[in-house]
């Protein structure tokens, strides 16, 4: 499987899709939109949860909604009833691997019991950030300041302040890296931190003007891979600071370069993308290493790597602005160069390319910045333009592309909505932004695209303040 990464500010979901079988742009569908004048509870939404009966949860900045796909039920505190929210600004809520629900609020923790429909307060006082379990079945608390960790076994409380091991009382996210490690994201720093030990292991600082881009899978010695505007940062429990910045590798070349793109292929070959040329690099080392990439018998001066991907054989795709597409198949010390060639039906329909979807047999789906779609079947090497019977789709903009488990393909675009095509029969949806219809997208620029899980697909728009869910029965 091709792998992408979802970013969004917007969510909006597809819980089950309609049969396909029309290319009338907004078929009939209806997306229901929880504002509050379908009853939530407050516009503002801070976190959204399911538990494990599948009710969906929304916290908001005044209550907690419980959403059983009808209606909605509020939740809100209230001092003449113990079995309330301690506080009705909801900042998190968490399912734990037993089945509870818990819920962080800005002054206080709970968990939900569905027999009584109530809750039972753990902790007032707290403003609860964030919310995560570890191997262990250990709750862990992001709070103003400190981390409080809940013994599973003593059902006992403990704080994790900067006296014990904190870098700072900044907290911003916390994510669990294996077994005690965890990674504590900080405004200026990301840190190794051992829960148990209560110490930390290794960190690195960020540089100012610095943004952290895309991380690695993990690679079999269970290190991660940062990529950063700068830099890549190779972390790894059991190192030093010391050691962890020895495994820093800034980019060379002239001012202005920057890395873009990052995979750790099935091999753990670390490749990276950026404005100007492709690496590999050593990730026990940090060696860096220029590829060089022959085009017309004649190496590549200038790439533009926006995105790489390895297919089910372990062929490496890498798209570049302006190259179209290159190709380095498995054991094999060289590229297949798919170019653009305005002359050429054959070729790519645009010489930007943007992403990377294969379908179950294995063809590879390119889309590209300003020419549509195209597909690449790996039987003859050979490129296919897709030709949709509105010519309109032929030349937009596609951002991202994934296929969900029916073997659809749905296309985010720059401007033109959700596109969601069946391969088989050539048929195809085309959702748009409609402000006469209600349950239409909330807008038409989509940012990414994903199959989360089967029957649900979920986009992310530059903006928008609802919640989503399609309906297929109505």
């Amino acid at each position: 499987m091709l792998h992408n990464r979802l970013f969004c500010g917007f969510v909006c979901i597809f819980s089950i899709f309609l049969p396909v079988g029309s290319q009338k742009p907004n078929p009939e569908i209806i997306v229901d939109q929880l504002s509050v004048s379908e009853g939530l509870s407050n516009s503002v939404v801070n976190v959204i949860s399911q538990d494990s009966y599948g009710f969906i949860w929304i916290g908001t900045d005044e209550g907690l909604n419980k959403y059983d796909g009808y209606s909605l039920t509020i939740y809100r505190s209230s001092n003449m009833d113990s079995m309330s929210l301690p506080n009705s600004f909801i900042l998190s809520c968490f399912c734990d691997r037993e089945g509870r629900l818990w819920i962080g609020t800005q002054r206080g923790i709970c968990y939900y019991v569905p027999e009584d429909d109530g809750f039972v307060r753990v902790t007032d006082s707290v403003h609860v950030k964030q919310i995560i379990q570890d191997d262990n079945h250990h709750m862990i608390f992001n709070t103003n300041g400190t981390l409080l960790v809940l013994d599973a076994a003593t059902g006992e409380y403990s704080p994790v302040t900067m006296t014990e091991g904190l870098h700072s009382n900044s907290v911003v996210s916390i994510q669990h890296f294996h077994d005690d490690v965890f990674l504590i994201y900080y405004p200026d720093r990301v840190s190794m931190f051992s829960m148990n030990g209560r110490r930390e292991i290794s960190s690195f600082p960020a540089e100012r003007d610095e943004q952290i881009i895309q991380c690695s899978r993990l690679d079999p010695d269970g290190k991660v891979f940062v990529l950063t505007t700068k830099r890549v940062i190779g972390l790894q429990a059991g190192r030093t600071l010391e050691e962890n910045i020895s495994l820093q590798v800034e980019f060379p070349g002239k001012k202005g370069i920057y890395p873009q793109s990052i995979l750790l292929d099935s091999e753990n070959n670390l490749w990276i993308g950026t404005n100007d040329h492709l690496y590999s690099m050593n990730g026990q080392t940090g060696e860096l290493t220029p590829v060089n990439i022959y085009i017309d018998k004649y190496i590549a001066t200038k790439l533009n790597i926006k995105c790489i991907s390895e297919d089910r054989y372990g062929n490496l795709w890498f798209g570049d602005y302006g190259n179209g597409v290159l190709l380095n198949p498995k054991f094999k010390n060289h590229f297949l160069h798919l170019e653009h060639n305005p002359f050429n039906p054959n070729s790519l329909s645009h010489a930007m390319v943007s992403s990377f979807a294969e379908d179950r047999d294995g063809k590879i789906w390119i889309g590209t910045w300003g020419g549509g779609l195209n597909i690449f079947e790996p039987s003859t090497h050979r490129v296919e333009r897709y030709r949709f019977p509105d010519e309109l789709l032929n030349s937009t903009i596609i951002r991202n592309l994934c296929f969900d488990g029916d073997n659809r393909l749905w296309m985010a675009t720059e401007n033109h909505g959700v596109i969601a095509l069946d391969p088989g029969s050539g048929t195809y949806q085309h959702y748009r932004h409609d402000p006469d219809m209600p349950g239409s997208l909330p807008g038409d620029r989509i940012y990414t695209i994903a199959s989360i899980r089967e029957g649900e697909i979920w986009t992310g728009h530059p903006a928008g303040a609802s919640i989503a869910r399609f309906d297929p029965q109505t």
